[in-house]
């Protein structure tokens, strides 16, 4: 019964990162348009709020995804982060590429490069707190 739940485990790491990363984004995203318009009484389309709504989501959201994963896999949390940093970096450059070769004419959506950059930042941040901590992420 203990392997079961082992390779359980193991098949339902990245959905449920993919799912908290997700989550994650979605409720900053929520967040962000409330403090700001509530709150602070910013309008959507200012500065300020772009700037943070196209930073800090995408931030947490490839953050969140490797320590969510690193902390639901069973074993090997630096193997499991550097596994799964080079899927979210697939995962955001790969269409960022193809978009970029099929759009000649300038219309490139700056915000969306500073998101891409933003969730690799994120990304590549988290694996190397995973890789520099001594201790596992599941012990905290």
């Amino acid at each position: 019964m203990d392997k079961i739940k082992v390779i359980a485990r193991w098949v339902l790491t990245i959905p449920a990162g993919v799912l908290v990363a997700w989550l994650v984004f979605a409720l900053s995203q929520v967040s962000v348009s409330f403090v700001l318009h509530y709150f602070l009484g910013l309008s959507e389309g200012s500065f300020f709020p772009l700037v943070y709504k196209h930073t800090v989501p995408y931030l947490l959201m490839g953050g969140v995804f490797i320590a969510s994963v690193v902390k639901f896999a069973p074993s090997h949390p630096k193997q499991t982060a550097y596994v799964c940093a080079v899927l979210a970096l697939l995962h955001s450059v790969l269409p960022f590429i193809i978009a970029s070769q099929f759009l000649k004419d300038n219309s490139l959506n700056h915000w969306g490069v500073i998101g891409v950059v933003c969730e690799i930042a994120g990304v590549l941040l988290m694996t190397y707190a995973v890789r520099s901590t001594s201790t596992d992420l599941r012990n905290t």
